[in-house]
């Protein structure tokens, strides 16, 4: 199968950190570059270098090549093959979750909570429509659903499963390298050249950025477009349940200390492991390393050695915060200090 997608494959690990440092050079002789001064996210991310959060295009862009070429086999994998079996609205997809997440990250601190769901329920349309073209959704084999209407209880599932899906991504890119890592391991096998991509990328994102050379940030843009291509293979659906869980703890903490679930801190795993002393590179591999077991939840050995994968990366992602436990010591009490 490499062989019908060899020329994409080379695509992303050759033309796509090439690509970046042009689009790096071009965002930053153009000021499209993030936080911006003056932004909220200054006050949450410390230390930060202003980087150009196109990442995410650079994605889309591999994405959207791989649709056009001829041939169902050329894109790779279950979500591949759905997108490209759902033409045109596969590529609308794409087009939809780069435009919002662009418009978002060029906002000074963002869109507003309602248009912002409002353009997530848009992408999250988008996928509905790829899966009724493609004839096929997801859910009754995994659910084992089959509701008198038909596909109508799916294509809900599925229209707010895409944004919640996209929430939960979009809140783990709280750390440079996380959500790159996420795409990697979700895409191994359900959009191999996309996943290529995310790892090539991923010491654009890791670096310590320059005056002459930016760092790389995914932006919005990237965790839109990794959530919904997601959403697109139940098989990597196993992936999401360390960001999920690591989520439904901060909000529980949130919560728990009087504050607005909604309202960005530094309590996210990352940045707890930060905390304690590691190093960027060292929480990105430490998260990579928990979420590994249930990279593919259907993908290797069927649903039963999925569901296993499943609880080894929940039970990971404990005994990585428990390794961490000085800095949930300290981020318990504290939001933007340290």
């Amino acid at each position: 199968m490499w062989e019908s997608f060899g020329p994409a494959a080379n695509w992303a690990l050759v033309s796509v950190p090439a690509l970046a440092i042009v689009g790096l050079l071009l965002a930053r002789r153009v000021g499209f570059v993030d936080p911006k001064p003056g932004a909220l996210l200054l006050e949450r991310k410390r230390g930060q270098t202003p980087a150009a959060p196109i990442g995410g295009v650079l994605l889309g862009a591999l994405a959207a090549y791989v649709l056009l070429l001829p041939g169902p086999a050329a894109a790779g994998g279950a979500a591949g093959y759905v997108l490209d079996m759902a033409w045109p609205f596969g590529l609308i997809l794409i087009l939809a979750a780069v435009l919002l997440g662009l418009v978002d990250d060029a906002v000074t601190d963002g869109l507003s909570p309602v248009p912002k769901v409002l353009g997530q329920f848009a992408v999250s349309a988008c996928v509905v429509a790829a899966y009724l073209t493609a004839f096929e959704l997801p859910t009754s084999d995994l659910l084992d659903l089959a509701p008198p209407e038909g596909l109508g209880f799916e294509a809900l599932f599925l229209l707010l499963g895409t944004v919640i899906v996209m929430n939960v991504i979009n809140t783990f890119d709280h750390a440079d390298g996380l959500v790159l890592s996420v795409g990697a391991l979700a895409f191994c096998t359900a959009f191999p050249l996309v996943g290529l991509a995310c790892l090539a990328l991923l010491p654009f994102n890791l670096r310590a950025g320059s005056m002459r050379l930016p760092k790389l940030f995914l932006g919005d843009t990237g965790s839109h477009l990794i959530g919904a291509l997601i959403v697109v293979a139940p098989e990597a659906w196993g992936v999401l349940i360390v960001p999920a869980l690591d989520l439904s703890r901060v909000v529980l903490a949130r919560l728990a200390a009087g504050q607005a679930f909604w309202l960005g801190d530094r309590r996210h795993l990352g940045q707890v492991l930060q905390r304690a002393g590691w190093s960027n590179g060292a929480a990105v591999l430490g998260a990579a390393a928990v979420m590994a077991p249930s990279a593919s939840w259907a993908g290797w050995g069927g649903w039963a050695a999925g569901w296993v994968g499943v609880a080894a990366s929940a039970a990971g992602y404990l005994i990585l915060l428990w390794v961490a436990r000085r800095g949930l010591q300290n981020d318990i009490a504290s939001l933007d200090v340290n």
